[in-house]
């Protein structure tokens, strides 16, 4: 597996997570809205890291989260 189809395979799963947590959150907040919860993603991620691992798993962290569309 090359480096692309290594980072399409991990954002397809983060979608899937994705969807699994907003799932969740949207029972827990049925006015909530998937921007809100979008915006409460990204705010929880630690911008400031220099660990290059952490870097690469907020990249796909991130492009699954924009992926994802409910």
């Amino acid at each position: 597996m090359d480096s692309k189809e290594f980072l399409e395979e991990k954002i397809k799963e983060g979608v899937k997570r994705h969807e699994e947590y907003f799932s969740v959150w949207k029972n827990n907040y049925p006015s909530g809205t998937l921007q809100e919860w979008k915006s409460l993603n990204e705010a929880s991620v630690n911008i400031n890291t220099t660990d290059n691992s952490e870097i690469l798993a907020i990249g796909i962290f991130l492009l699954a989260l924009d992926e994802f569309n409910h």
